[in-house]
């Protein structure tokens, strides 16, 4: 999923957090379907292979790292994992 912030910017889901990661190209000066399609490599993997941690968990084939809505992108983790709360 993509949207279109107010001012142009296109990234991905509008809950995810903007910052320059995320933020994949601008509407006013980028072709959206090139942004869809040749952007967003930062969506394109799973979470797990971004920290030590998750790529180390036997639980990581069914989270994938969890969600990109609760990462942390400072620290390059997940701030709630859930194998802390179901295990």
């Amino acid at each position: 999923m993509a949207g279109v912030m107010h001012n142009g910017d296109i990234g991905a889901c509008l809950d995810i957090p903007r910052n320059d990661q995320t933020i994949q190209g601008n509407i006013k000066n980028d072709s959206f379907p090139d942004v869809w399609e040749n952007r967003f490599e930062i969506f394109r993997s799973s979470l797990s292979e971004k920290n030590e941690t998750c790529r180390e968990c036997k639980h990581a084939k069914y989270c994938r790292g969890g969600s990109y809505h609760s990462w942390d992108y400072d620290k390059n983790e997940q701030k709630v994992c859930m194998r802390d709360i179901l295990f």
